[in-house]
């Protein structure tokens, strides 16, 4: 049988990457499920997983427009920030894949 447990336990034994993914796609189900009742039909709920990516991946990308911006658009000494952005993509292959299975 399977049990919230055990799937924490298996969540915990894969590695950086795909523990994001999965943790992820999980928040953006449930942020999903917690938004469509209050959208009745299927066109507003296509948007909503739209609404969601596009607030995350605009806020994911602030620290990156400002140093742009600071830099009068110089983009050659661009900060590397890893966690940042390996964070999002992984966010973004979430939303993805949601996309794939609620549409």
């Amino acid at each position: 049988m399977i049990t919230a447990e055990r799937c924490w336990q298996a969540i915990a034994s894969l590695d950086g990457g795909y523990k994001l993914l999965i943790v992820a796609s999980l928040v953006l189900v449930a942020c999903f499920q917690a938004l469509l009742p209050l959208y009745p039909t299927r066109k507003q709920r296509a948007w909503v997983l739209t609404a969601i990516g596009s607030a995350l991946f605009t806020i994911s990308s602030i620290p990156f427009v400002t140093h742009v911006v600071t830099h009068r658009g110089d983009v050659s000494n661009l900060v590397r920030i890893p966690w940042w952005s390996d964070t999002a993509c992984r966010v973004f292959q979430a939303y993805l894949l949601s996309c794939v299975f609620f549409s």
